[in-house]
């Protein structure tokens, strides 16, 4: 079927298979794609997304694409590279989300006739061309009314000998004449299937057959001896029923509570949102573990820690049950207030030693953390989905992640609830959402939501720390937009009301795009003094988001004011820094500006290769030439490299990088920046501003005035002086002296 349709769609009840046939197909392609899949087969779980927009992301992300946050650009540039691409596209579990799911998969069959694509779901997709095999449950023999040894020919059968004894049971020869009854009891569904092999640990098979043909709920399945006249789910929740009912209370209760996640969760999360004065914390991994073992959870290692989930029609069942009880309702707010608390908890990471395995925490969680968000506004908890996305909006993730649309996404839903009465929340919000569309090159939703914010903060009476916020929000417009150095002033005021309103210990949360500010839009002692400032004060929280961010101030601070050599060891160490943390947000600035400290420096070409590599980067990951400033720096550098390049020298750079991976571009970066070139080569391996601060040294200057000299703190020149003694070789109390006679030594040489 796949070989005369590019679409083919499984369809079938749930727990008959789909998605194991599925898997299997696609495994047999991949182990064999000869010429019809040499891009590869690759498999877009949709059972984790719960919004529409999540679905070209989750596609960009299983390629490796992961998807532009810029608007209106990402899903063309999806297509796009889909088109170039031979391969075949596998969505399981399509039904949740089937419309939309069409959509995409019918643009997808338009634009990209390279693209085969495989679907599982409970309903047919309605697109033009599509195939549909309906997948039946396993033989039975449900025509052959005798059972005889020869039973083990059925499907259904060997399904159930095979998990007998994956669980420690070996049924023998006399078990078949029950063993085939118990499947066709069964249906043949091999999800039913495998929950009664569970069940033969704890009794005999001619008893489980006895017990399910005998209760009452099975009734139906005997009636005239027809047992396909049902549907298959009622047979399935039948199954389920019956697993249900076996579990002690405490275990239904929490098998119902574990149904509202709706991807894979953590024991010490579950513990946390699952416990109250019904079952209590300490009880719920013994609870869960006895869940694992009857096979109501699957349990997943992921770098050595584990994850547990549902499958979806266990998970339906157990969320109808829940729906029972009377106080559904607060679970399901225990549930998201357990989220809502935990998103203020990782926020406070940020700029500490911890963000990236935290930020790495909320990317596996953020299907939860949407749930919790549905749940609060489902109850009218307006407030606590607004405290909720604020928090991860606080936290970067959507930057950091490289997805910056599902972040606008949750802050514009909740933003835009109906509420009583303005908050403070809603200026916070509209601070990080205007900040979004900023970097997304959208200035008209930024300015909206800025007089938005005036709007509401003038209704709140006009807080002096608000208007901090607010001036902040002003600056960063004039920045990244504008590129008005008027910002500064205006910094320097939001700063000022900060200090003189905020709680005693509280962190200015706008000082990060301080240095920012002052590198693109500043004078060059404040570019220098900001940016140094910055360095030591990432090194003092040990956050090394922080950092890269500090060395890349620096770096433009270099660029446009000083050695051009310098910044390109920023930018390179930046790169590299960035990419191993997997940050998918820094990389494409660091590259572009690595870009500019090519021309700079005049390795024209270098250049242009990574100019051709960041045009890819920011198709795949974020747009920054949407930013206004950027765009205006990328220009003019441009200009230069093709003007010395000529144009046609410079498409077939830009052309070779474009097609580098990103492992390759950093290679060819590290490569470049390492050739010398006309850079002066200084001895003891000292960088360029530590020689520098060796003379000042020799010329008898103190910390202070070396500070002063250089527009640079007092901390940061005894930094740059430890490295110095360090690379040297130099310690005591005489260094200072010994950093003097090294110099003098030098000088002699040269």
């Amino acid at each position: 079927m796949l070989g005369e349709s590019r679409l083919v769609t499984l369809t079938g009840t749930g727990g008959v298979g789909k998605t194991r046939l599925a898997l299997r197909i696609a495994s047999m392609i991949a182990a064999n794609p000869a010429e019809d899949f040499p891009d590869g087969v690759w498999v877009v779980w949709l059972t984790p997304l719960s919004q529409p927009e999540q679905i070209a992301a989750a596609v960009a992300e299983v390629l490796g694409l992961p998807f532009n946050s810029s608007v209106g650009v990402s899903f063309g540039v999806l297509l796009e590279r889909l088109s170039k691409l031979k391969l075949l596209l596998l969505f399981d579990n399509c039904e949740r989300l089937a419309d939309d799911v069409a959509g995409l998969v019918r643009r997808v069959l338009q634009a990209a006739p390279g693209v085969r694509m495989l679907a599982t779901s409970r309903q047919t997709l309605q697109v033009p061309g599509e195939r549909v095999l309906g997948v039946s449950p396993l033989d039975a023999g449900n025509d052959d009314p005798v059972a005889s040894p020869e039973g083990t020919r059925y499907e259904a059968v060997q399904l159930l000998y095979d998990r007998a004894r994956a669980v420690g049971i070996e049924l023998c020869e006399s078990d078949l004449p029950n063993a085939k009854r118990l499947c066709q009891l069964l249906d043949g569904i091999p999800l039913a299937i495998e929950l009664a092999a569970t069940r033969l640990r704890t009794m005999g098979i001619k008893d489980l057959v006895d017990k399910l043909a005998l209760d009452e709920r099975f009734s139906l399945l005997d009636t005239a001896g027809t047992h396909y006249s049902q549907p298959h789910h009622s047979t399935l929740s039948a199954m389920i029923s019956w697993s249900y009912d076996r579990c002690c209370p405490e275990q239904q209760q929490l098998w119902e509570r574990l149904a509202l996640f709706p991807a894979s969760f953590r024991l010490e999360v579950a513990e946390k949102a699952c416990s109250d004065a019904t079952i209590a914390a300490e009880n719920v991994a013994e609870l869960l573990m006895s869940l694992v073992d009857q096979s109501m959870l699957v349990v997943e290692i992921r770098d050595g820690a584990a994850r547990y989930r549902m499958l979806m029609t266990m998970r339906s069942f157990a969320k109808a049950k829940l729906r029972e009880r009377p106080e559904e309702a607060q679970i399901r707010l225990r549930f998201a207030e357990h989220y809502r608390d935990w998103a203020a908890e990782l926020s406070s990471a940020v700029q500490s030693p911890h963000e990236i395995a935290w930020l790495q925490l909320i990317k596996a969680e953020m299907p939860s953390f949407l749930a919790a968000s549905d749940i609060f506004l489902a109850e009218g908890k307006v407030h606590d989905a607004k405290r909720l996305a604020v928090a991860l909006g606080q936290s970067r993730w959507g930057y950091a992640l490289g997805r910056l649309h599902e972040a606008r996404s949750l802050l514009e839903r909740t933003l835009d609830a109906p509420t009583d009465e303005p908050h403070r929340l809603d200026i916070m919000g509209r601070m990080l959402l205007m900040t979004i569309g900023v970097s997304q090159g959208d200035h008209t939703m930024a300015r909206a939501r800025l007089d938005e914010t005036i709007e509401i903060a003038a209704q709140l009476g006009n807080p002096p720390d608000l208007e901090s916020w607010i001036l902040f929000a002003k600056a960063l417009i004039m920045v990244y937009a504008d590129s008005d150095p008027g910002a500064i002033a205006v910094l320097e005021q939001a700063q000022r009301l900060w200090l003189e309103n905020a709680p005693d210990g509280a962190v200015y949360p706008a000082r990060s795009f301080v240095p920012m500010a002052a590198v693109l839009v500043g004078p060059p002692d404040l570019a220098f003094q900001a940016s140094e400032d910055d360095i030591a004060r990432a090194y003092g929280t040990g956050s090394p988001i922080g950092l890269n961010w500090a060395k890349w101030c620096r770096g433009i601070a270099e660029l446009k004011h000083g050695s051009a050599y310098r910044a390109v060891d920023a930018f390179v160490e930046t790169l590299g820094s960035q990419m191993s943390i997997g940050d998918m947000w820094g990389p494409t600035w660091s590259l572009d500006a690595l870009a500019w400290a090519f021309v700079e420096v005049g390795r024209y070409e270098a250049a242009a290769v990574l100019m051709g590599a960041v045009r890819q980067w920011q198709q795949d990951t974020v747009g920054i030439m949407e930013v206004g400033i950027v765009h205006k720096l990328h220009s003019h550098w441009e200009t230069i490299a093709r003007a010395r390049l000529g144009m046609v020298d410079f498409a077939a750079a830009a052309e070779r990088g474009a097609a580098m991976s990103r492992p390759q571009v950093l290679a060819y970066a590290q490569e470049q920046a390492a050739v010398q070139d006309g850079r002066p080569i200084i001895p003891g391996g000292l960088t360029e501003r530590e020689y520098e601060i060796a003379g000042l040294v020799a010329a008898a200057m103190t910390t202070k005035q070396i500070a002063q000299k250089l527009v640079v703190s007092p901390r940061t020149v005894d930094a740059h002086l430890a490295s110095i003694r360090n690379k040297l070789g130099l310690v005591g109390a005489g260094s200072r002296v010994d950093i003097s006679v090294w110099w003098g030594q030098q000088q002699q040489q040269q």
